[in-house]
């Protein structure tokens, strides 16, 4: 069996579990998201890293499962699983763009992303850093983008890590505290947001200053 054979035979086997998964689903709020694996009892870290690995499959947004990780884990263990789950997940849509990059050729289409692909390719650490650090752009995309670019496996998955990590504590605890209401712990959660907000505009500033300068980043 070919390799564009197996590729394919694993791609439709990913959407076939993802889709029995997801029509066990009752609903896609967090809270009744999070009843459902809870249900699992010991299972059900397991089966949120799993759901989360395979969630580009499906394009599920981050953001709900990461609040889930809080609801159910708590903000600590939240966070832990959240950030492995992440991890997988950035490695499948970076497998899935590396393979299927034959199909659209060297470039994503589009010129955003054919711009951000060019970008990665020249310097892939400061740009998924940053990519991963602004707030509600697509986790997928960047995923899709640097597997295109090719983005050396050890600096994505570095600058995945601590790209997501500020935000994955952030929405952990805000999901942790949000049953007992804990305003304290969502002003902070929000405070958090808010500072890797700065830093990734602060980012994006010096790259800009560096690329016009044609030095180093």
């Amino acid at each position: 069996m070919t390799r564009s054979k197996k590729l394919v035979i694993g791609l439709l086997a990913g959407f076939l579990l993802v889709a029995v998964i997801v029509n066990n689903v009752p609903a896609f709020s967090a809270e009744e998201l999070s009843g459902w694996i809870e249900s699992l009892g010991p299972w059900a870290p397991v089966l949120y890293i799993v759901i989360y690995a395979l969630r580009p499959l499906i394009f599920f947004p981050a953001s709900i499962l990461t609040l889930t990780g809080g609801i159910l884990f708590g903000a600590w263990f939240g966070t832990l699983y959240t950030l492995i789950g992440a991890t997988l997940s950035a490695v499948v849509g970076y497998i899935m763009a590396e393979r299927l990059r034959a199909l659209w050729g060297k470039a994503v289409p589009g010129k955003r992303l054919a711009a951000a692909q060019q970008q990665m390719e020249t310097n892939g650490f400061l740009y998924v850093l940053w990519f991963r650090l602004v707030p509600f752009l697509n986790f997928d995309v960047v995923s899709y983008v640097a597997g295109a670019a090719r983005v050396k496996w050890v600096a994505y998955i570095t600058a995945t890590i601590l790209g997501m990590l500020p935000g994955t504590i952030a929405y952990n605890f805000l999901g942790g505290s949000l049953l007992d209401g804990d305003w304290r712990v969502i002003s902070a959660a929000i405070l958090v947001v808010l500072l890797f907000t700065l830093a990734s505009w602060l980012l994006k500033k010096r790259m800009t200053k560096q690329a016009d300068g044609g030095g180093d980043l």
